[in-house]
């Protein structure tokens, strides 16, 4: 078994180096970040946080029946009316900075996960710890991302570099004593600081709901990659730990580069061409709903529609607007046309829905403009295929 030495103080030179690449690699991670990953990352935080700013945003039925905090798109307010102040709204820096943001805070996480580390196994985890920080693939994919699950994780990490954890006894200024009394018991520094077991807690609670999503879980994930650092360390032969590293780089990279850069990348990429265009366009959304993001990549206050599925307060039985449209989308379009802008100069779809319209839009004289890349794959069948633009003739 290796031994590690616990000394937590480090000095004010290395943590600043420790920072500066931690935060070099996530504006690195923030900026091949080009994918849709939830909804929620736009819609419960971009699209409301561009609201409070500029005036024009499409605020869901949660905000509109006051159910949600705005504490979340508070913080991402602040990101845009710095673009605001600098006159930078009709660049691309409005659609990065909401990521370079969180992807700052992403750094302030990491170091703390190092620190953290340090604290309750000692100096000797340090290199393993940085390394499988910035080397998780599902780090990588959720850091940069303006969900509230990603903010949820920067503080509950620096929070725990604050807890009193059993086992750690603070003394005098910046010292630490540290009483590692289950040792004999457990066999490992992991006792103190699991002794409740906060992540079986959490991943437990979390599997009882019915609706579940891997972002739940992410404000744990710096304690799992702690285990997995200790692991690493613990591997006695150099060598070995050499192959681990290489091993995992190998493993991890493809899917933090395929989730980031390709995986449901034709929904944003789509967004951003119709922000390229001329002011005078209307776009109607034939897809499940909030399947791309809104008024805060398209910024102008453009005529837009999509198919909602805001729940049937009233009645029950209701089908939402989205599964009505799937159910018989000709119908839908035939019927549906009086309450909303009809027809736009734009429809935006995905390409597995086209064989089953494909007479009505050459009959309302729509042809395909653009094609965009999305996804090899897709577990609602709905979201299959390329992203296809059709313009009216």
């Amino acid at each position: 078994m290796v031994q590690t030495t616990i000394q937590p103080t480090s000095t004010i030179s290395s943590r600043t180096f420790i920072f500066v690449t931690c935060l070099l690699f996530r504006l690195l991670n923030a900026y091949y970040t080009r994918t849709y990953d939830n909804p929620d990352e736009y819609w419960q935080g971009h699209e409301v946080a561009h609201e409070l700013v500029f005036g024009n945003g499409y605020l869901t039925w949660e905000w509109r029946e006051k159910i949600r905090s705005f504490l979340h798109p508070i913080t991402i307010a602040l990101a845009y009316k710095v673009v605001q102040l600098l006159g930078l709204q009709n660049t691309h820096v409005l659609v990065a900075a909401p990521r370079y943001f969180q992807a700052t805070l992403a750094a302030v996480a990491d170091v703390a996960t190092y620190t953290l580390a340090k604290k309750v196994i000692g100096n000797d985890i340090a290199l393993s710890m940085l390394f499988t920080t910035l080397c998780s693939w599902f780090n990588f994919q959720m850091a940069a991302r303006t969900l509230s699950n990603s903010m949820e994780m920067v503080f509950t990490i620096i929070a725990l570099n604050y807890w009193p954890l059993p086992g750690i006894v603070k003394t005098t200024g910046k010292s630490w004593a540290y009483k590692w009394i289950d040792l004999a018991i457990s066999g490992g520094p992991f006792t103190a600081m699991f002794k409740q077991r906060i992540y079986t807690w959490v991943v437990v609670i979390y599997s009882l709901l019915p609706h579940k999503e891997f972002r739940f879980i992410f404000p744990i994930v710096p304690l799992m990659l702690m285990i997995a650092a200790y692991g690493i360390q613990q591997t006695g032969s150099p060598r070995w730990r050499k192959r681990i590293m290489l091993f995992l780089v190998f493993t991890q990279l493809p899917m933090a580069l395929y989730t980031s850069i390709w995986h449901q990348r034709g929904v944003v990429d789509v967004m951003l061409w119709m922000r390229s265009q001329p002011r005078n366009i209307s776009v109607g959304v034939l897809m499940p709903c909030h399947s791309t993001p809104w008024y805060s990549i398209i910024h102008d206050n453009i005529p837009m529609w999509f198919l909602t599925c805001e729940p049937p307060l009233g009645e029950s039985n209701e089908l939402d607007e989205a599964d009505q449209f799937y159910a018989n989308p000709t119908e839908f379009l035939k019927t549906h046309q009086k309450d909303r802008l009809w027809p736009t100069t734009h429809l935006l779809l995905f390409d597995n829905l086209i064989p089953k319209i494909r007479e009505y839009l050459d009959k309302e004289g729509y042809k395909e403009c653009q094609r965009f890349f999305n996804s090899h794959f897709h577990d609602d069948e709905r979201r299959r295929g390329d992203v296809v633009l059709v313009k009216q003739r």
